[in-house]
Protein backbone atom coordinates (compact mmCIF):
# COMPACT_ATOMS: atom_id res chain seq x y z
CA UNK A 1 0.00 0.00 0.00
CA UNK A 2 1.03 3.20 -0.88
CA UNK A 3 1.05 6.95 0.89
CA UNK A 4 0.78 8.58 -2.89
CA UNK A 5 -2.31 10.65 -3.12
CA UNK A 6 -4.06 8.82 -6.25
CA UNK A 7 -2.91 5.68 -5.55
CA UNK A 8 -6.09 3.99 -5.07
CA UNK A 9 -7.49 4.88 -8.61
CA UNK A 10 -4.33 4.24 -10.19
CA UNK A 11 -4.52 0.79 -8.88
CA UNK A 12 -8.31 0.89 -9.74
CA UNK A 13 -7.65 1.57 -13.45
CA UNK A 14 -4.66 -0.72 -13.76
CA UNK A 15 -6.73 -3.75 -12.66
CA UNK A 16 -9.56 -2.88 -15.01
CA UNK A 17 -7.22 -1.96 -18.22
CA UNK A 18 -6.03 -5.63 -17.75
CA UNK A 19 -9.83 -6.80 -18.38
CA UNK A 20 -10.55 -4.78 -21.42
CA UNK A 21 -9.78 -6.74 -24.91
CA UNK A 22 -7.82 -4.76 -26.89
CA UNK A 23 -7.03 -4.93 -30.75
CA UNK A 24 -4.04 -7.20 -32.12
CA UNK A 25 -2.84 -3.74 -34.04
CA UNK A 26 -3.68 -0.04 -34.73
CA UNK A 27 -4.43 -1.51 -38.07
CA UNK A 28 -7.14 -4.44 -36.74
CA UNK A 29 -9.06 -1.43 -34.98
CA UNK A 30 -9.27 0.37 -38.38
CA UNK A 31 -10.40 -2.74 -39.59
CA UNK A 32 -13.63 -2.96 -37.10
CA UNK A 33 -14.07 0.54 -36.97
CA UNK A 34 -14.57 0.37 -40.48
CA UNK A 35 -17.13 -2.36 -40.45
CA UNK A 36 -19.10 -0.99 -37.71
CA UNK A 37 -19.00 3.01 -38.64
CA UNK A 38 -18.33 2.96 -42.56
CA UNK A 39 -17.94 5.71 -44.26
CA UNK A 40 -18.96 8.18 -40.87
CA UNK A 41 -16.29 10.63 -40.81
CA UNK A 42 -13.39 9.32 -38.08
CA UNK A 43 -10.90 12.13 -38.71
CA UNK A 44 -11.56 15.49 -39.55
CA UNK A 45 -8.41 18.10 -40.05
CA UNK A 46 -10.84 20.96 -40.35
CA UNK A 47 -7.98 23.51 -40.24
CA UNK A 48 -6.56 21.94 -43.89
CA UNK A 49 -10.22 20.81 -44.98
CA UNK A 50 -9.38 16.98 -44.78
CA UNK A 51 -11.79 14.37 -43.35
CA UNK A 52 -11.24 10.68 -43.72
CA UNK A 53 -13.92 7.80 -43.54
CA UNK A 54 -12.89 4.97 -40.97
CA UNK A 55 -13.17 2.85 -44.46
CA UNK A 56 -10.41 5.48 -45.75
CA UNK A 57 -9.03 5.49 -42.71
CA UNK A 58 -8.70 1.57 -42.90
CA UNK A 59 -7.66 1.63 -46.09
CA UNK A 60 -4.91 3.49 -45.59
CA UNK A 61 -3.69 1.10 -42.80
CA UNK A 62 -3.15 -1.56 -44.70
Amino acid sequence: MSNHPGQVEVDALGAELQTIAFPQSLGAFCATQAKVYGDAIAIDYFQDGVQLSYAALHHRSK
